[in-house]
């Protein structure tokens, strides 16, 4: 028949118990290597650790070798030239030998090994740095040395751009012909060159007396140099022919052989030092130097009990009192820690009879009364209070005259007091008083 319809589902039941655990399987093989995870971010930094406590100094090592020293520094730039010393006195001239015969050049020697130089004097003080004079007017040329021998022959120089011709001057009469010089030894034929263009040639003269010279007539082109032949033999030396315009400077010919070096002309005097050069660049910091050189110590001073503390190179401390600790000791500490004596004595002085000063305390003054009374007056706050002590005297008389002397003070305050001098007859009569010269002491504590 037909399927009736599922009934509602019951209430699930209660678990029922756990099943044996199964046999593990075994394990499978490990898989490849996974890529590096990337780098996690900084964690927070943890809070700084407690200082620790100093451990004692260890005692002062032993002194360490030297360091090695450090690499020099850059150079710094050159500093100004001084001024060039003044030219030592020129030698004189030697005669001049008999020319010999110029023998075959031979090959440059080796040079010789320059002497050695002479102990240089101390050097003088450096003077200050003159202003440069006017330069003085050029002395006359000195003698002509001795002409050295011809060096190689340089490259001849390719010739510049000739010049145009300069307008021909008025001829002079033609001086007397001197006899011709013995004609030298035939050099080797150079190698000819090639010929220049031929300019045109103007009908040759009759001869005779030379008549005005015609204008000249148009110069024809230079012809290209021919290769240079080899140098001939060398023939005698001509006359000096008249001094041709300078040619253009032809590239430098080797260097010939080095002469013997001449005799040092005396020492030119020392110029004065130039402007120092900017200053190079700092060089690498060198080893650390003995410590001796970087001692530390403190000295510290106490101003309300007057000790001083000293600290040396290895922390240790010693003090030093600078006022006594007996109970009878009158000094005390000043206000800076130095020792502080507060003396009794406030002021002193020695009276002449009309009342001026013979010697007093700097700021007393002495006023005369009337006969035989004085008022000295005191410098405010030099004592503390009206109850100082004053100590008076006058001279003795020796039982003649004022043969009873007396002395007295009165109306004693804090800023003077009054001083009453007399006679005072035994007793017999009131004081008669009389001008006197009398000294004075005032204390105080």
């Amino acid at each position: 028949g037909i399927d009736g319809t599922n009934g509602i589902d019951g209430a699930q039941g209660p678990q029922g118990p756990a099943g044996v655990d199964g046999t593990n399987g075994i394990d499978g093989a490990q898989g490849l290597k996974g890529d590096a995870g990337d780098t996690g971010a900084d964690g927070a930094q943890g809070p700084s650790g407690t200082d620790g406590t100093n451990g004692i100094d260890g005692a002062q090592g032993l002194k360490g070798d030297v360091g090695d020293t450090g690499a020099d520094g850059a150079q710094g730039t050159a500093g100004t030239d001084g001024t060039n010393g003044i030219d030592g006195a020129q030698g004189q001239k030697g005669e001049a030998g008999d020319t010999g015969a110029d023998g075959a050049q031979g090959t440059a020697g080796i040079d010789g090994t320059n002497g050695i130089d002479g102990a240089q004097g101390p050097q003088g003080p450096a003077g200050v740095d003159g202003t440069n004079g006017i330069d003085g007017v050029q002395g006359p040329e000195g003698l002509k040395g001795d002409k050295g021998d011809a060096g190689v022959n340089g490259t001849n120089g390719v010739d510049g751009t000739q010049g145009p011709a300069g307008v021909d001057g008025t001829n002079g009469i033609d001086g007397v012909q001197g006899p011709q010089g013995l004609k030298g030894d035939k050099g080797d034929a150079g190698v000819d060159g090639t010929n220049g263009v031929d300019g045109i040639q103007g009908p040759a003269g009759a001869d005779g007396t030379n008549g005005i010279d015609g204008a000249q007539g148009p110069q024809g082109d230079t012809g290209a140099d021919g290769a240079q032949g080899p140098q001939g033999v060398k023939g005698d030396t001509g006359e000096t022919g008249p001094l041709g315009p300078t040619g253009p400077e032809g590239a430098a010919g080797p260097t010939g052989p080095a002469g013997a070096n001449g005799i040092d002309g005396a020492q030119g005097t020392n110029g004065g030092p130039g402007a120092d050069g900017a200053q190079g660049p700092q060089g690498p910091k060198g080893e650390t130097g003995d410590p001796a050189t970087n001692i530390t110590t403190n000295l510290v001073q106490d101003t309300t009990t007057g000790v001083i503390t000293y600290t040396n190179e290895i922390s240790a401390s010693q003090t030093v009192n600078t006022v006594a600790a007996e109970t009878d000791n009158d000094i005390s500490t000043g206000a800076n820690g130095g020792a502080y004596y507060a003396s009794p004595i406030k002021a002193f002085g020695k009276i002449s009879p009309t009342g001026s000063s013979l010697k007093c305390t700097p700021g007393i003054t002495v006023t005369r009364l009337s006969t035989g009374r004085y008022r000295v007056n005191l410098l405010p706050g030099m004592v503390s209070d009206a109850n100082y002590v004053i100590q008076l005297s006058q001279p003795g008389r020796g039982g003649t005259g004022n043969d009873d002397p007396g002395i007295a003070y009165e109306n004693q305050t804090n800023s003077s007091f009054e001083v009453i001098i007399g006679d005072n007859d035994n007793g017999a009569t009131d004081r008669a008083r009389y001008d006197s010269e009398f000294m004075f002491t005032i204390l105080d504590l």
